[in-house]
């Protein structure tokens, strides 16, 4: 059982990037549990619904976003990415992302 919930865990890290990388915040936000919780340096401590919120703005603000997913990982319980996202001012900025 498992291999099940992290092979789930690792289709819903993938679908969640293929989205950002989109800019479909709808997408990614339907990749978070109803009880979720996010925290990040610039939005502070979000929860449920203000997730959702905070990937349709930022997506819908985006001009010439692009992600690239460079690898990935996930568990029964938790998962990490580990992603690029190319800027336009040509410099390239890397993010590891743990997920939980």
């Amino acid at each position: 059982m498992g291999r099940v919930g992290g092979e789930a865990n690792r289709e819903t890290i993938e679908r969640f990037y293929g989205a950002f990388g989109q800019c479909n915040g709808s997408a990614m936000t339907a990749c978070y549990a109803p009880d979720a919780h996010f925290r990040d340096p610039a939005f502070g401590d979000l929860h449920g619904a203000d997730i959702g919120a905070m990937w349709r703005m930022l997506t819908s603000r985006a001009t010439d976003l692009e992600i690239e997913l460079h690898e990935h990982e996930a568990g029964e319980a938790s998962g990490s990415a580990h992603w690029v996202a190319p800027w336009s001012t040509t410099s390239r900025r890397s993010f590891a992302s743990p997920t939980a």
